[in-house]
């Protein structure tokens, strides 16, 4: 398994993608019928090649805030967001949690 590092961590001359991943951060993420599920948090990329492999999305309302892992083969980017047209926010519930430096088994951490 990869190693995977949040974007936020590395900074601008890390990744190849840096400059262009930090602007995802922020945005709101926009599921199926372009209904809003949460918010892009951050960006996990890999230690080895600065390959983007998820968008940390953060789908939590007030209290119960939860941040979850979409691929980002999932993701469609555009200027005011980032659509990820197939999936509910149900759906993102059941995604893999990310809990800052500690994942759910399953994600190597560097």
């Amino acid at each position: 398994m990869p190693r995977l590092i949040p974007l936020s961590r590395l900074g601008n001359t890390q990744s190849n993608y840096s400059a262009e991943a930090g602007s995802f951060m922020g945005k709101p993420a926009v599921g199926t019928n372009d209904i809003p599920i949460g918010t892009v948090r951050d960006v996990l990329v890999d230690a080895d090649n600065g390959r983007l492999r998820y968008f940390v999305v953060n789908i939590g309302r007030h209290a119960s805030e939860e941040d979850v892992l979409v691929p980002v083969g999932m993701a469609q980017v555009e200027d005011d967001a980032v659509f990820f047209g197939n999936l509910t926010l149900d759906q993102a519930r059941q995604l893999q949690h990310y809990r800052g430096g500690r994942r759910d088994p399953g994600v190597t951490a560097s």
